[in-house]
């Protein structure tokens, strides 16, 4: 995605039989997932106790098949991967040895990061995913079970993010946060394979069947050894109370058109978007539809459709060059540098005028939960229309978060399973006491 507006894609694969490899099925979820960000694709599995094996591909020299190098260095039936800019997964060496890939940001990393160094902790990286992967280990070494570690994590830290964890044994265990401000799904292959990822289509791109959308500040835990296999591999446990929250920039920007997510398919979510945004359109002179990104295609139909002027998915299309007025249309809302850009684009394919339309308006803060890091100078003065607040609400429903929008954050749902004081507690308490 241009600009800031970056975002990344996680999946794991848990196989019932050991001796089946799951890597080419979550090789193949990874590249169904390469529109949420690009960068690389990585993939870590489970070699033996305490034991991983890792690979690491550019998106731009990967296809969906996968490669010869990971068929023949990879073989394993847990798996969990990460397509995006930054280096994951994240593997954590010392005890307790576990794996991490992580879509989304946390809203106060530099605090956490600063109390961990000073009870010692090292940090190899400046990423989140590190920040939360001590965090986690912190609350395990004290109570010795994943999802009473994850419950301690998930009410001392704030972000927006789901993760897949690798345990040092195999079992995987994925979460999303309290607000469900990012998505997370479970599917299946077969009756072999148990699937995660960041999306639906991820899942129906392996052939899967979609079985669940995890819920907010639930944790899924995909273990034979502690579920046991006539009770089934996967344990869902909701730790907090609420309804989702999910990020209006992934609905409207980030979620392939091909997702289902509450209930509904993301590409008539867009469409309807579009037909809403060509109503404040209505009084402009316009000849014909272009989209800014790739992502923005089907807001760009329902625009079209609304006005019965022409879409064109590219300035290069036939009879493009016979149009005058044209509608840049566009769901996050554009930068300076890139509208400039575009426009000059248009304008040098025969365009004489380009008017820009956006569905979601300028930001008025960065993103309480760190997601979306705002800079407000570079859209102030692109002179985009956009759709109104009370618009957007009508037709994204009420489970959207647009704290960005109208910058009021959305409240943290309450704990609903109780768990036993871990570190962050213990050290938050110590810190109120001084």
């Amino acid at each position: 995605m241009e600009g800031f507006w970056l975002v990344s894609g996680i999946a794991a694969v848990y196989s019932l039989d050991r001796y089946a490899n799951s890597t080419p099925l979550l090789w193949r979820m990874l590249y169904a997932l390469k529109h949420r960000g690009g960068g690389r694709m990585s993939i870590c599995a489970f070699e033996d106790e305490d034991r991983f094996v890792t690979f690491t591909k550019p998106v731009e020299a990967s296809s969906s098949s996968p490669p010869d190098e990971l068929m023949s260095q990879l073989r394993s039936p847990y798996a969990i991967g990460y397509v995006g800019q930054e280096i994951q997964p994240f593997i954590r060496r010392e005890k307790p040895v576990f794996a991490t890939s992580l879509d989304g940001k946390l809203s106060d990393p530099a605090r956490l990061r600063a109390t961990y160094a000073m009870m010692g902790c090292r940090f190899e990286t400046w990423e989140d995913v590190e920040v939360f992967s001590i965090a986690l280990a912190s609350e395990y070494g004290i109570c010795s079970d994943w999802v009473d570690a994850f419950s301690g994590v998930m009410e001392e830290v704030d972000g927006g993010y789901a993760l897949a964890v690798l345990a040092g044994d195999g079992d995987i265990i994925a979460a999303r946060d309290p607000r469900g401000l990012k998505p997370l799904f479970l599917g299946a292959v077969g009756e072999n394979f148990m699937l995660v990822a960041s999306e639906s289509c991820a899942i129906e791109s392996v052939g899967g069947r979609l079985l669940a959308e995890i819920r907010p500040g639930e944790v899924l835990v995909l273990s034979d050894k502690r579920i046991g296999r006539a009770g089934g591999v996967v344990g869902r446990y909701p730790l907090f109370q609420g309804d989702a929250r999910v990020c209006c920039m992934e609905l409207v920007g980030h979620l392939s058109p091909e997702t289902f997510i509450e209930g509904g398919l993301v590409r008539d979510l867009r469409i309807s978007l579009g037909w809403a945004l060509a109503s404040i359109a209505q009084n402009d002179y316009l000849e014909a539809v272009v989209c800014l990104r790739q992502s923005d295609a089907e807001i760009a139909i329902g625009f079209s459709e609304y006005l019965g002027i022409p879409f064109y998915r590219e300035a290069l299309s036939k009879g493009f060059e016979e149009v005058g007025s044209v509608a840049l249309v566009c769901g996050l809302p554009p930068t300076f540098t890139e509208l400039r850009q575009v426009s000059a684009i248009l304008r040098g394919f025969g365009a004489s005028q380009v008017l820009a339309y956006s569905v979601l308006p300028i930001p008025k803060r960065s993103c309480f939960a760190a997601l979306h890091p705002i800079r407000r100078e570079e859209l102030e003065e692109t002179g985009v229309k956009a759709l109104p607040v009370a618009a957007l609400r009508k037709i994204l429903g009420k489970n959207v978060c647009l704290a960005c929008i109208t910058g009021r954050p959305i409240v943290k749902p309450k704990v609903a399973r109780p768990h036993k004081p871990g570190f962050l507690s213990v050290l938050k308490e110590l810190i109120e006491r001084r």
